[in-house]
Order: C-alpha cells, then sequence, then structure tokens
C-alpha cells in the first residue's frame, strides 16, 4: 500500500498534488527549453533580456526591428506567453521566434514578459508581474526610463496588448487595469487575445469554490458579478463568499498580520488550498475581471479561436458578452477551422499559423 507522502489527492492537467502537499508537474521536459537572446542576420531584428525586478524576480525579452533612422518610432506590442499559468517562458524557443516575427513583419518593439509560474510563485504572481512588467514600459513615456530602445524607438501612442491561451486571460486583465487604475502617458490601442484561456464556468471541475471581495476595491462589483453567473452557469457545487468590510484592493499582500488578512488566509487553509490556487484562474481573492464592465478603455480587440480546442466555446462568448457589454469599439473573431490550441506555436510554418500571423500583423499595422 502507498505512504501517504505519494498518494494523489488530485491529478489535473499539467499537475498532480500528493496528500502530503507536494506539487508535481507532469508536462514533458522539452517544454522547460530556452534560448537566449540573438540578432536576426535576414530580418535584422535584435533581442536583449532585461531585468524589471529582482523581488519578485520579473524581466523581459525585448525584439526591436531594423533602426534605419535615429529617430524612428515603432508601434509596441506587450505579449504574455501561454502554460497553463505553471509552464513554459518568454525565452522559449517557439515564443522567441514568434515574437522576433512579430517584430519583423510589424515593424513593431516586442516585449515579451517573463512572469511567475505556480507551483514555485501561486496566483495573482502571474498577474501581478505582468502589470509591473507593463508599468515599467510605461515608465519610459518621459524618456528617461532604464532601457535605451524604449527610450529611443517605442511609440508610446500605439500599444497593443496581446497573448495566447493563459497569456489571453492575463492579457484580458491588463487591458482592464488599464482601464480601471490608468497608465500614464500610454495609449492602449488594441488587444489581440489567441485561444484566450476563460473557461466555461459550467464545466468547473471541483466542488467548492470560495471567493473573496473587498468592500472598497474597484473590483468589488465584478467578483459579486462572478458569484451571480456562477450560480445561474449549471455548475453542481458549492459556492461560498467572503466580503472583507472597509478593506482595498488585496488588502492581505500589503498587510498579512492583520486580524482580517489571517481571518482571509485561515479560510483557505481550512480545505484544499490547491483548489484554490486552481480557481484563481479565475477569481484570485477579488481580483476576477468581468468582461461586462462598460470601461473597457480599448479601441479594438481581436479574438482567435481555433474550432477543435477545448476553449473554443468560452472564446466565442467572450467576444459576444463584449460585443453586449456596452463597450464602443471594434471586437472581431478569427476561428481557425480545423485546428487546435495554440496550433502556430507547434507548426508555424503551417498554411493557417501563416495566416494567423498575417492577421496579427495586419492588425498592428492599422491607422
Amino acid at each position: 500500500m502507498a505512504s501517504s507522502d505519494s498518494e494523489i489527492v488530485k491529478e489535473f492537467r499539467f499537475f498532480r498534488v500528493y496528500k502530503d502537499g507536494r506539487v508535481q508537474l507532469t508536462f514533458p521536459p522539452f517544454l522547460k527549453a530556452t534560448v537566449p537572446p540573438s540578432d536576426d542576420p535576414v530580418t535584422g531584428v535584435r533581442s536583449k533580456d532585461v531585468t524589471i525586478s529582482s523581488e519578485p524576480p520579473v524581466s523581459a525579452r525585448i525584439f526591436i526591428p531594423k533602426v534605419t533612422d535615429p529617430k524612428q518610432n515603432f508601434p509596441l506590442l506587450f505579449y504574455v506567453h501561454g502554460g497553463g499559468f505553471c509552464m513554459m517562458s518568454a525565452f522559449a524557443p517557439g515564443y522567441h521566434s514568434f515574437c522576433s516575427t512579430l517584430s519583423a513583419e510589424a515593424g513593431a518593439i516586442v516585449v515579451s514578459v517573463e512572469y511567475g509560474l505556480f507551483p514555485d510563485r501561486p496566483i495573482p504572481a502571474c498577474y501581478e508581474d505582468s502589470w509591473t512588467a507593463l508599468q515599467w514600459v510605461a515608465s519610459h513615456v518621459s524618456g528617461s526610463g532604464p532601457e535605451p530602445w524604449l527610450n529611443d524607438h517605442a511609440d508610446f501612442g500605439k500599444v497593443f496588448i496581446g497573448g495566447d491561451s493563459a497569456g489571453g486571460n492575463i492579457s484580458h486583465t491588463l487591458a482592464f487595469r488599464v482601464g480601471s487604475i490608468g497608465l500614464p502617458g500610454v495609449k492602449v490601442v488594441g488587444v489581440i487575445l489567441i485561444h484566450p484561456y476563460f473557461e466555461d464556468l459550467g464545466k468547473l471541475e471541483c466542488e467548492r469554490v470560495l471567493i473573496f471581495v473587498a468592500e472598497k476595491d474597484h473590483l468589488n462589483t465584478p467578483g459579486k458579478n462572478y458569484l451571480e453567473d456562477l450560480k445561474k452557469s449549471g455548475w453542481g457545487g458549492r459556492a461560498e463568499f467572503v466580503e472583507n468590510h472597509g478593506e482595498e484592493h488585496v488588502f492581505h499582500m500589503r498587510n498579512p498580520t492583520c486580524e482580517k488578512a489571517v481571518e482571509l488566509t485561515s479560510l483557505v487553509m481550512s480545505d484544499n488550498i490547491f483548489f484554490i490556487h486552481l480557481i484563481s484562474r479565475y477569481i484570485q481573492n477579488d481580483f476576477f475581471l468581468c468582461i461586462k464592465r462598460q470601461d473597457f478603455p480599448i479601441l479594438s480587440v481581436k479574438v482567435f479561436v481555433a474550432e477543435k480546442d477545448h476553449l473554443n466555446t468560452p472564446g466565442k462568448n467572450y467576444h459576444e458578452d463584449l460585443k453586449k457589454s456596452g463597450w464602443g469599439g471594434r471586437a472581431e473573431l478569427v476561428e481557425n477551422h480545423g485546428e487546435e490550441h495554440v496550433f502556430h506555436m507547434r507548426n508555424p510554418t503551417c498554411e493557417k499559423a501563416v495566416e494567423l500571423t498575417s492577421k496579427i500583423v495586419s492588425f498592428i499595422k492599422e491607422d
């Protein structure tokens, strides 16, 4: 009989949880591969890695097209890689190649963020790290930031946010934050979501959801809306709701020893903490970003879905909900028939992958 140390209590798609609390990632080792930055002699695209924060560790790979004029400015794409919130990297060979291609063909600076991954850095690290990186980009607006490529060549009046899979989910939250919190000096004109990870609420693979909101948080209402949507979804589990009165956004992170923060932690630890980490994909404490918010600041959103992707329906629902929300921008849906999730990363030279890249390039180059 297996000991309690080796007993698996829950098996998820990319990792398993043991009874003693250990988490073991189960994806293939080759997905951990990375490549260094390099200069492409054919396209002229250059790349470099930059450190944005040492604690917590946040970095990025920056790509810049061939510069033919010292005063030349390029639109900027802030890109967030996918990987189920627990794997892949901005430095992975596929993402390096994809971002380099976008930089060359769109004539754009690409900042590809390297964010913290579960389980070493549980959610909401991926959201917070990406927001930190986007704010770092914005710190160059006056031309006095730490990175010369951004100071000298970034057009902050034409910024795009994009990502695939989990990165699409994170990209949405970043766009929402720009609208609700602001990003002075930066105009985000478009969002690109490639097979974004928005799950069908009715298909949650769990029995219990614990939702925290804070009374003074700007995300209080979206969090409450999430609870109502979950109840209406047909999901058969039990949803619990906790509101921390008098508190603001992620107060427990700023003051973890205060009475209400200790109480919040106790509630999380009282049952299955690993489930809480998973459900954080949709709502981490009061962090669920509801697409019904009408102050979504972006002019255009392009959503890509793949016909055979398990995220096809949620992606289409996102597109429809965005159009119904009262948001006044332009939303476009592109469906790749006969294809599966992030097919363009597995076979970037196939006809439909080239077409997908071309549509992103055209979106960035639009006036």
